[in-house]
C-alpha cells in the first residue's frame, strides 16, 4: 500500500518514496498534496507515492547558521544567515543567485 494524496496539518515532514525513510526525499509543509507534481514540483525526477514519513525537528535559530558566497569554492563576498529570510533581496543580498554555501 502506499499514499498519494496529503494533508499536512501542522509542522514540517519529509516523506520518502521507500519503507524506514529510503529513498527520494519531499519536504511537506503545512498545505494539502492532492497528487505527486503538488509536492514534486518541475523536478525531473518524480515519485508517485510515499512509503513512510518523518518530522522535522527545527533548532533553535540561535545555533544555526549558514554562509552563502557570491562565486563558486566559496569565493567573492559573503554573507551569514542566522534567521529566515523571505528573499535574497531582503537579506541585502542584491545578486539573483548565490554561487555556494557553507551550512
Amino acid at each position: 500500500d502506499n499514499i498519494r494524496s496529503i494533508r499536512v496539518e501542522s509542522g514540517a515532514w519529509v516523506g520518502f518514496e521507500h519503507i524506514d525513510f529510503q529513498g527520494q526525499q519531499f519536504i511537506l509543509e503545512r498545505g494539502e498534496y492532492p497528487n505527486w507534481e503538488s509536492y514534486a514540483g518541475s523536478l525531473s525526477y518524480h515519485s508517485e507515492r510515499f512509503m513512510s514519513f518523518r518530522p522535522i525537528y527545527c533548532a533553535s535559530h540561535q545555533s544555526s547558521r549558514m554562509m552563502i558566497y557570491e562565486k563558486e569554492n566559496f569565493t567573492g563576498r559573503c554573507t551569514e544567515l542566522r534567521d529566515d529570510y523571505p528573499s535574497l533581496e531582503a537579506m541585502g543580498w542584491f545578486r539573483p543567485e548565490v554561487g555556494s554555501m557553507h551550512v
